[in-house]
């Protein structure tokens, strides 16, 4: 089957609606998705079931506003998730994600308006977190604890009451 030896699929800007059950199932191999810049409202909860290999996914500048809880939960190679440009109001789908396997998140350009103090918690191998050009008002303190390997934090052009800087400063107080 020629889709089980793609490792890298390009589907942006193709008018894609949406991600139907098992869509995917024939990518085996599949390390890096591309779904950029199309018209995703929702990702359906088993679409990522078979993409084990999967390394980076790329679905920005679509219209979701929202990701069922368990739609990452089987992929265990993921290290990249891009979802920027799109209309996110909460990321709960976070607390089902994998451990330890996610480095990079964007959530830049979103609706978030605030974040559950432990949400990046189980995600030890964060490097990066964009969450820039939100609605965010506060950050959790500690929101930033305990991630060792966290290198990269973008929280400009939110309405943040403190300065970026404070709330870095707070954030790693105890």
């Amino acid at each position: 089957d020629v889709f089980s030896a793609i490792t890298h699929y390009d589907a942006s800007k193709c008018s894609t609606k949406g991600l139907r059950n098992g869509v995917l199932n024939k990518f085996y191999y599949l390390q890096v998705l591309y779904l950029d810049n199309n018209q995703i409202t929702m990702i359906d909860e088993t679409t990522f079931d078979n993409c084990e290999a999967m390394e980076a996914l790329y679905i920005r500048w679509n219209k979701i506003g929202f990701i069922h809880e368990k739609v990452f939960i089987l992929a265990k190679s993921l290290e990249i998730l891009m979802l920027d440009g799109n209309q996110l109001t909460e990321i709960d789908f976070l607390d089902n994600f994998p451990k330890k396997s996610l480095r990079e998140l964007s959530l830049s350009s979103n609706s978030l308006s605030n974040l559950r103090g432990n949400i990046f918690t189980r995600h030890k191998n964060l490097e990066s977190i964009w969450l820039d050009l939100n609605k965010l008002t506060s950050i959790p303190p500690k929101l930033f604890d305990n991630l060792p390997k966290l290198t990269a934090v973008d929280l400009s052009n939110n309405f943040l009451a403190l300065s970026c800087l404070d709330v870095i400063e707070n954030s790693f107080l105890y």
